[in-house]
């Protein structure tokens, strides 16, 4: 008979040993080298977070000038005129959170320090996280270009492009030039080629430019798709440029827009995102594989199915309220009425709520009950 008590005892256990394990931790982004987190779930809060916030802006584009690239040869290019305002587009339609931001072809964000300094100021690498919808037309999620002499940011022009961006269509692109300084070659640049986006459909998106190394063989650009390492780029033959050598000391960071200058159409100003954007993280570092995968559970997908009414509760709100004045007065069962309840009225069990509360109250119910049982064998040997 002991090895029967013992036996219930090991079950009990187990039981409640399974029911604690169930809980899991809620995972948490790395923390080391972030610069920006924008949940992008309100118009105040969700554009800013971690000292660094997002401004909504316009561009036009002015004249165009006459500039020189670093061998002194002369190219035109259009002088973009940068306004900051406008009302910020935040949508429910999102993957995490509350909001999401959507941008409408017409605004961008400018990203900034919260006192209004640069973002990537001193930074060699760069890891940019975020999740992303779009109908798979030219969408520009991150583009950080050098400044023009008068402040605005320097329409982009082929092939003499200075810039580091996040291209997305049906595939995703992470390209870095820094072109005047290599005679006008393209540097280096690297596309996600075997993946294809479903339009309209949410991905998640983590990008790491590694170029703060001496070893040139090093993959420099490495993109992650939903969690999966999908492009990596090809050793860097030539002097790899830092984010910092690319940018310089003024410069700007957009979300949603790209100078693009096209000489050949002077009433263009650049190319507008219209796409939506959630949860983006910017480190000023090379994150591991590792960091990698905690942050991509830190913005793991939530559910966002609707709650429902358990049909307990619309049943016992169309019971008739004059139930209880049509019972007979001798029935026995109103007298016997369980504690709690109002006699010939019956009462709807709560519907389980799932969560840690039920799981815990599931295991002491488990561990009560064999208890009793174990007292009960107890007693009667």
């Amino acid at each position: 008979m002991k090895k029967i008590i013992s036996l219930v005892m090991v079950i009990a256990m187990i039981a409640a040993l399974a029911f604690t394990v169930s809980a899991d931790d809620t995972a948490t982004a790395p923390t080391d080298g972030l610069l920006a987190h924008f949940t992008f779930d309100d118009a105040e809060s969700g554009l800013t977070g971690n000292g660094a916030k997002a401004t909504t802006a316009t561009v036009t584009r002015g004249d165009t000038v006459s500039i020189e690239d670093a061998s002194g040869v002369p190219y035109d290019a259009a002088a973009l005129v940068l306004a900051e305002g406008g009302d910020p587009t935040i949508t429910d339609d999102a993957v995490v959170g509350a909001g999401a931001y959507q941008f409408d072809g017409t605004q961008c964000l400018k990203v900034t320090k919260e006192d209004g300094s640069g973002l990537l100021d001193g930074v060699n690498s760069l890891t940019i996280s975020y999740w992303a919808k779009h109908d798979n037309t030219t969408q520009w999620p991150f583009f950080a270009t050098p400044n023009a002499s008068d402040g605005g940011p320097k329409s982009q022009t082929y092939p003499k492009e200075t810039y580091i961006g996040l291209l997305e269509n049906s595939k995703l692109s992470a390209e870095l030039y820094n072109s005047p300084v290599n005679n006008n070659a393209r540097t280096y640049s690297v596309g996600a080629t075997l993946f294809t986006f479903f339009p309209d459909d949410w991905h998640h998106v983590t990008v790491v430019i590694d170029t703060d190394n001496a070893d040139t063989t090093k993959r420099v650009i490495t993109l992650y798709i939903d969690g999966e390492e999908d492009g990596i780029s090809s050793p860097i033959e030539i002097e790899q440029h830092t984010v910092s050598e690319i940018l310089g000391t003024d410069y700007s960071v957009f979300l949603g827009y790209a100078p693009w200058g096209y000489n050949d159409n002077p009433a263009h100003e650049g190319e507008w995102a219209t796409c939506t954007l959630d949860d983006m993280y910017i480190y000023g570092r090379a994150l591991s594989a590792d960091e990698v995968a905690a942050l991509e559970a830190a913005s793991a997908r939530e559910d966002k199915t609707p709650e429902t009414d358990a049909p307990a509760d619309d049943n016992t709100e169309k019971a008739p309220d004059d139930n209880t004045e049509k019972a007979p007065s001798d029935d026995k069962t109103t007298d016997k009425a369980p504690a709690g309840t109002t006699a010939g009225t019956e009462t709807a069990a709560p519907a389980d709520e799932g969560g840690c509360g039920s799981t815990l109250g599931a295991a002491a119910a488990v561990v009560a009950l064999t208890a009793v049982f174990g007292c009960a064998i107890v007693k009667k040997h």
